[in-house]
């Protein structure tokens, strides 16, 4: 029997500029347990550009755009898939007491595509929480229809970077850059 996740570890440092967000969730096996098999999994990048800037507390709504890249299907059920264009809408908050820039934050209502190198179309729904006081620190998805509907998804790790400027006009970009995507 496999027991819910017991913990969700997470990292945030700087390194010049960027700040690293990795996410680590571990689970107690208590017999043995079959894995959901893994579709697909592919690196990526990812740009976020804020509709206005976001401060601390503060909320703006988002589009997303980026890319998909080096996919391979582990159980040889999407040999076809190797890359897509991701785009996406989405509603940030940022936690009342932290500026943005600390990267404490919740994406919701996260609908987007990915559109395959095959010209096939995916649509899912998504969110991410890096604020750990929101629950658990997360980057995840589930696929709605087309190639992988059905699949849920998670990414991790992240490098992300933030507009050079945030500190004093807030967050109005964030980019998320090689990730690695799992869908299952």
């Amino acid at each position: 029997m496999v027991t819910q996740p017991t913990k969700a570890r997470t990292a945030l440092a700087r390194y010049g500029g960027a700040v690293v967000i990795a996410v680590a969730a571990t689970t107690s096996v208590n017999a043995p347990a079959q894995a959901a098999p893994l579709d697909l999994t592919c690196t990526g990048n990812i740009e976020h550009v804020f509709d206005e800037p976001l401060s601390a507390g503060g909320s703006s709504n988002g589009t997303t755009q980026g890319s998909l890249v080096n996919c391979l299907s582990p159980n040889g059920s999407w040999p076809a898939l190797n890359s897509a264009k991701i785009t996406s809408s989405f509603r940030a908050k940022s936690a009342p007491d932290a500026n943005p820039c600390s990267l404490q934050l919740t994406l919701s209502r996260v609908a987007g595509t990915f559109t395959w190198n095959t010209g096939e179309v995916s649509d899912y729904v998504g969110s991410v929480n890096t604020d750990p006081r929101q629950g658990v620190v997360e980057i995840n998805f589930k696929v709605k229809n087309g190639p992988l509907s059905g699949d849920t998804g998670t990414v991790a790790p992240v490098v992300a970077r933030t507009n050079a400027d945030c500190l004093t006009v807030g967050l109005r970009t964030l980019d998320l850059e090689a990730f690695q995507i799992v869908f299952q």
